[in-house]
């Protein structure tokens, strides 16, 4: 897929658009269909306590069945107080001692508190708004009713599988970004928030923007060594995802997930070296134009990201879950197949005008 990540390769503005405008139109009525799951759970015995009172002015109850969520924010409440002393404190000393010496030290700037105060709003604004649209979508429990998801019709069914994907994109947002955030007090690069995974269609990009952290360690200090040893790739990649499995906890949904990825990221791996070969590049460019064969990359891409987007539910769905949306791709008729393929393939499309946007945007500030 070198073709899909060529920035130069545009489309026509009124092409974009619309690509845009169908892909945006999906998410919004997929969403939709999932909020129509809510009457489900209005007379619910909620035995394991998946709901909780929600706020007075709302009227309405919360689904508070994410583990992490619910653990997560209110620790980092409780800690936030104390961070911030520390960080004070240990600023103070630095500057005390840096005078005494006589050093230059890259201390906090009035741009930096401005910075540091906008992400610091933006990441509690996030927290107050999930905990709003939780008030409002009930995804994080309908997880836990796998008779209910396969009742579903495909359009609740991927929009499920949409709001699940970005509330977990959300609360890694809030957590990696409040930690880089504060870890650029003292001057730390720390890896920053994970991009949007709706704007994401290629596995090397999934892996290497979503938790980069990890994926640095990865590169550093498996793949790169092991090949400097005389591992070919294949075995490089395969020895990193066992890490992936065992750092993840070793259970079968994990396993699948970390086969699945293995597979899609070597499968589009030899999809770039073959577009590399001479043959495939006199082949296009004897019978195809640029855009076509933009588009051409977007066609075939658009099964791998079906792939992709189904790998990650058996990750923060676990395994029944997963099951379920590989029965039903694999059974749903070839119209319905078809409508979700051309949806992803729109999907394929504005992620790279945004990559390409970006790449534009950060070549203007390196001048």
């Amino acid at each position: 897929m070198t073709s899909i990540t060529n920035s130069s390769i545009k489309l026509p503005r009124y092409e974009s658009f619309i690509y845009f405008s169908l892909w945006i139109g999906a998410v919004l009525y997929s969403v939709y269909n999932v909020y129509l799951i809510n009457p489900y759970f209005n007379y619910y015995d909620d035995l394991y306590g998946d709901f909780a009172p929600g706020w007075s002015w709302i009227g309405r109850k919360r689904d508070i069945s994410d583990q992490e969520w619910r653990m997560w924010i209110p620790l980092l409440i409780k800690l936030a107080p104390w961070i911030f002393l520390h960080h004070f404190i240990s600023q103070t000393i630095k500057i005390l001692i840096n005078s005494m010496v006589n050093q230059v030290y890259d201390v906090l700037k009035l741009s930096n508190v401005r910075h540091l105060a906008f992400n610091l709003v933006r990441y509690i604004f996030w927290i107050f708004f999930t905990n709003f649209f939780l008030h409002f979508m009930y995804f994080n429990a309908v997880q836990y009713h796998p008779e209910l998801v396969r009742s579903l019709n495909p359009w609740a069914l991927y929009g499920l599988g949409y709001c699940l994907g970005q509330f977990f994109l959300i609360k890694y947002v809030v957590v990696y970004g409040l930690n880089h955030t504060l870890c650029a007090i003292d001057c730390v690069k720390a890896p920053p928030q994970p991009k949007c995974v709706a704007r994401i269609h290629l596995y090397s990009d999934m892996w290497k923007y979503f938790d980069q952290g990890l994926y640095k360690f990865l590169v550093r200090y498996i793949y790169v060594p092991l090949l400097k040893s005389n591992f070919n790739k294949l075995i490089a990649s395969f020895l990193c995802f066992t890490f992936v499995f065992i750092w993840h906890g070793m259970q079968t949904n994990i396993f699948i997930w970390a086969f699945m990825n293995f597979i899609g990221l070597n499968v589009e791996s030899s999809i770039k070296s073959a577009e590399r070969s001479k043959s495939y590049l006199n082949v296009h460019k004897r019978y195809m134009s640029k855009t076509n064969i933009r588009r051409l990359n977007c066609i075939l891409t658009s099964p791998l990201l079906a792939v992709s987007v189904i790998s990650n539910f058996y990750f923060f769905a676990g395994e029944e879950i997963g099951h379920i949306y590989i029965y039903e791709i694999l059974h749903d008729t070839w119209y319905t197949t078809f409508i979700l393929l051309f949806f992803l393939y729109c999907c394929c499309q504005v992620s790279i005008d945004i990559k390409s946007w970006e790449l534009k945007r950060y070549s203007n500030l390196k001048q």
